[in-house]
């Protein structure tokens, strides 16, 4: 059992991560205005995930340091790989 468990713990981390990383990328493009509030984000619960910035209080962002892998390094590369205009563009512009 433990030679299955390790792929798929890397694997949910990965689509964890990267489930996280399309969020932001989402909130850039509909909500630009919001960015601030996911500067100091280290984790987003991708089971309270929602596009309504109503919703976001609900335990949606961490600040605290958790042991799961960092998603903004995966953002980063998603949008390099999508944007490449300034930071300021809405993604939805260049799509």
């Amino acid at each position: 059992h433990d030679e299955l468990a390790e792929p798929y713990a890397s694997n949910m981390a990965f689509y964890e991560a990267l489930l996280q990383a399309l969020f932001l990328l989402a909130v850039e493009d509909l909500y630009p205005e919001h960015m601030k509030k996911f500067d100091e984000v280290v984790w987003i619960d991708v089971n309270k995930l929602s596009l309504n910035p109503e919703d976001w209080g609900d335990g949606l962002i961490v600040k605290e340091a958790v042991a799961h892998r960092d998603f903004k390094e995966l953002y980063r590369e998603v949008r390099k790989q999508l944007v490449q205009k300034p930071a300021s563009t809405n993604l939805s512009a260049t799509i």
